[in-house]
């Protein structure tokens, strides 16, 4: 399955101070799965 990423990056729509907000999400979704894991203390 391909995925346009460049388009769903163009479509974001967030201001200058928001946008690192995708990856301190994806950070916490990571942790959130290793934690779920059991890989985490």
């Amino acid at each position: 399955m391909k995925t346009n990423i460049q388009g769903l990056v163009k479509s974001l729509d967030l201001k200058q101070a928001q946008g690192m907000m995708p990856l301190f999400e994806a950070i916490s979704n990571a942790m959130d799965a290793i934690a779920d894991a059991g890989m985490w203390r």
